[in-house]
């Protein structure tokens, strides 16, 4: 979105339900921005930390040594 009231676009960015929100510019991320999108229009993370938490699976494994 484009505003004059910075602070009150990226209150408003943060609110939308969506994968990317662009404040005063567009098409704008690093490489290491996580990249997806929200409801029907895409499932998962690509790139950066949250791409490879996508594919990974939390796992507890408790052992007693003695």
């Amino acid at each position: 979105m484009w505003t004059a009231d910075v602070r009150r676009g990226e209150d408003i960015a943060q609110r939308l339900e969506s994968g990317t929100a662009w404040v005063n510019q567009h098409i704008d991320t690093g490489a290491f921005a996580p990249f997806g999108g929200m409801k029907w229009s895409g499932i998962g993370r690509e790139n950066g930390r949250w791409g490879i938490e996508e594919f990974c699976e939390l796992q507890v494994v408790s052992t007693r040594l003695a």
